[in-house]
């Protein structure tokens, strides 16, 4: 979005934002393996930040599964491409969904159950990279 661009111009060139709103942890995959996401960059990243599992748990994927595919993807995929092997690997925590993380209107709509399989995917996620 907006805020992308913006984050990029500022940053002169030093950053790249590669979010797709709506992707789960299969698609970044298959963009990282398929598209090369990562073997685009001329010089090796110093850093990645990644959010991931959100849209996964939205539409039901089991929490336990979706932490485990995301470390796959921290581990494997980032941390063993050419440009990244090195490279400090961020992994964020799944936010709450309400307003301020989103607008009013879809947080006003999110899953009432959202919150206990956030906090069971943020829990695995966590002992996975420990």
């Amino acid at each position: 979005g907006e805020h992308f661009t913006r984050l990029e111009s500022e940053a002169a060139g030093r950053i790249f934002a590669a979010g797709v709103g709506g992707d789960g942890v299969a698609e970044l995959s298959w963009r990282l393996q398929e598209q090369h996401l990562l073997q685009r960059f001329p010089m090796p990243l110093r850093a990645v930040v990644l959010l991931i599992g959100s849209n996964d748990l939205l539409q039901g994927m089991d929490p336990v599964a979706a932490a485990e595919e995301a470390s796959k993807l921290a581990l494997r995929d980032i941390q063993e491409a050419p440009t990244t092997r090195g490279a400090e690997v961020l992994v964020l925590a799944v936010p709450s969904l309400v307003p301020g993380n989103m607008d009013r209107a879809r947080a006003a709509s999110a899953p009432a159950w959202f919150s206990v399989v956030r906090q069971r995917y943020n829990a695995r996620l966590k002992e996975l990279l420990e």
